[in-house]
């Protein structure tokens, strides 16, 4: 267990394939390396979506989005997405439908941008949401 609460990353070539493992957050990418971001719609199967807002101490305090966040060193795009939703929103999707959408690679932010889908059942969607993250 990491005692310094610092979040380490794996980074990525172009290929998709790891190149550097324990990366800390907030240091800079090398140029041509990138890490793991995943995005997480959850729907009910009825169609509704859960969004979240934004803590309003936050960058773009108070907007709307879906829950996601950073994919940590050693975890899949999947685990990522499934951790993410857990830590903000308290609502545990492992075991739940799930599709890959789509991933874009952001020269931008050196990241791979991972979008998922999940459905699940309206009463799993009751969240215990983390109020450092969301409001």
């Amino acid at each position: 267990m990491n005692i310094t609460n610092d979040e380490y990353w794996d980074l990525f070539d172009i290929n998709r394939m790891i190149k550097l493992k324990h990366h800390r957050r907030g240091d800079v990418i090398p140029d041509g390396l990138y890490h793991l971001v995943v995005h997480s719609w959850i729907m009910d199967k009825s169609g509704m979506f859960l969004v979240s807002q934004r803590q309003k101490r936050r960058s773009y305090a108070l907007k709307w989005e879906r829950t996601g966040g950073s994919v940590l060193e050693g975890e899949s795009s999947l685990s990522g997405a499934i951790r993410e939703v857990k830590e903000e929103l308290g609502i545990d999707l492992s075991g739940e439908i799930s599709y890959f959408i789509k991933s874009e690679k952001r020269d931008k932010y050196h990241d791979f941008f991972d979008s998922w889908l999940f459905i699940v059942d309206k009463e799993k969607m009751h969240c215990v949401i983390d109020e450092s993250e969301v409001k």
